[in-house]
């Protein structure tokens, strides 16, 4: 994360509002110009209704932690906003991304906090998905199916060795 202020803002002066940062280090300090490396814990609504083959949007929300929309306002900088490409969700796609910013305030009519919103649409892998969900029901039914056709095929040839009359077939084991 970079940020870059007329006056002297650091990490601190935000907070992620739909998760909590794990981690944070300082790649540059300067007085108008911080750059971060920054983990964080996200909290998204998955919408499951397409499972296994759904897709959702995972928002970061960034506001001012004390500061209201007259004090800081956010803007982002389209031409370097961007994800780390090493930064990825196994068994996910990452889609789209999005970044806009809002005024959000917390009791109607009061004071408003700027909010930069960046929305990253996920969707699962086709081909994980196949085979994490649908191929262990396929080998369970496969191997159910085998195993009722084998009893079938043994009682049937039991039947068919024994003869009415003669005794039991020397093969038959009996």
């Amino acid at each position: 994360m970079t940020i870059k202020s007329d006056t002297n803002v650091s990490f601190d002066d935000i907070e992620i509002m739909n998760g909590h940062t794990t981690s944070v280090g300082t790649v540059l300090d300067a007085i108008n110009d911080k750059e971060y490396k920054v983990t964080a814990r996200l909290t998204v609504d998955p919408d499951l209704r397409r499972f296994p083959f759904d897709r959702h949007s995972v928002p970061i929300d960034i506001e001012p932690k004390l500061k209201n929309e007259q004090e800081m306002v956010l803007v982002i900088d389209q031409a370097n906003t961007g994800r780390d490409p090493e930064a990825n969700m196994p068994g996910w796609e990452i889609t789209t991304t999005n970044s806009d910013i809002t005024n959000k305030t917390y009791v109607p009519g009061e004071i408003e906090y700027s909010r930069a919103v960046f929305a990253y649409g996920i969707e699962r892998d086709a081909a994980s998905t196949v085979l994490e969900f649908f191929l262990p029901i396929m080998l369970i039914i496969v191997v159910a199916l085998s195993s009722l056709m084998i009893k079938v095929f043994v009682s049937a040839r039991a039947e068919r060795l024994d003869v009415p009359g003669r005794g039991p077939h020397p093969l038959a084991g009996g």
